[in-house]
């Protein structure tokens, strides 16, 4: 009996390690993917709320960091050399920008109050 029941013993002991490695198993990847959501929810949330595109940044050729500035300077053209009463043809994304920065009204924006 003791030989037969030290078998028996063995296999329970060997299926409960097995269990609990495909728990361990699991548990990882499930704090992986939890890690991974996280990351993204993040990276999701920078880009969302970046900061405006009216100054670009860039290197130069010699690798020296540069801001292009055409939005502002167009937006400041606009601003001096329209009438008050002029509206704005627009892609819809930069509507809002040029709206509130030239005054102006503008054909397409992404509010929709044109």
């Amino acid at each position: 009996w003791r030989v037969k029941s030290s078998r028996k013993v063995s296999k329970k002991r060997t299926a409960d390690t097995t269990n609990r490695d495909i728990s361990l198993l699991l548990l990882l990847a499930l704090f992986f993917l939890v890690v991974m959501f996280l990351w993204h929810c993040s990276w999701v949330a920078s880009v969302v709320y970046a900061p405006s595109t009216l100054k670009l940044a860039g290197r130069q050729s010699d690798g020296n960091r540069t801001r292009f500035e055409d939005m502002e300077e167009g937006m400041t053209w606009i601003r001096e050399k329209t009438g008050k009463d002029a509206r704005v043809l627009c892609w819809w994304d930069h509507g809002d920008e040029l709206s509130s920065l030239t005054d102006r009204v503008t054909y397409l924006d992404a509010r929709g109050f044109n």
